[in-house]
């Protein structure tokens, strides 16, 4: 899909040379699995608004890639994507605004930056994201705010610790009660 307005939409098993599933528009609750993109595996350039993004593979931003006119990706989840090179979970280009809201990055892998790279994350958990090596790579070049990663990063809110998720085994990432992250 192309600059389209998505709602309820399923993209699967999908290839482009850019935005395996979407390439531009924005899509609201959307299942983006298993495409392949140069640049954003399940998406590129497009808003998303409570998305999950899962199995995707691209050379930079496994499940999304966004450049600095976009406006952002909110409420969704980012599990089990890759990159060969950067952002296995997503790639961002703008700083200077929140990039992802309310996001979950778990499970994605890079050989640089296997949860996110660049942008401004906001009230965001990232956890367990990995290097290509095996080695723990969450994020890098992020700006990160009131959110929850493995070891305590500098900026206004933000938490280490386990997120205590219902059951990550089955894919399910909603927060269990006494989760730091409530």
């Amino acid at each position: 899909a192309y600059g389209a307005t998505l709602k309820g939409c399923v993209f699967r098993g999908n290839s482009a040379s850019n935005g395996g599933g979407v390439y531009s528009g924005s899509a609201t609750d959307c299942t983006f699995e298993n495409n392949i993109g140069g640049n954003g595996g399940g998406l590129y350039n497009a808003n998303t608004y409570r998305c999950s993004f899962r199995g995707n593979r691209a050379s930079n931003g496994g499940g999304v890639y966004l450049s600095s006119y976009s406006w952002g990706i909110y409420n969704s989840l980012f599990e089990g994507n890759s990159a060969t090179s950067t952002g296995g979970g997503a790639w961002f280009s703008d700083y200077n605004r929140p990039s992802s809201y309310n996001c979950t990055f778990v499970r994605n892998t890079a050989a640089s930056a296997g949860g996110v790279y660049g942008g401004y994350l906001y009230n965001c958990i990232l956890w367990g994201n990995t290097l290509q090596t095996g080695d723990v790579g969450d994020y890098n070049n992020v700006y990160i705010r009131y959110s929850c990663t493995p070891t305590l990063v500098s900026g206004d809110g933000n938490i280490s610790g386990d997120p205590r998720f219902v059951d990550a085994g089955s894919g399910d990432y909603r927060l269990r009660t006494g989760s730091p992250c409530l």
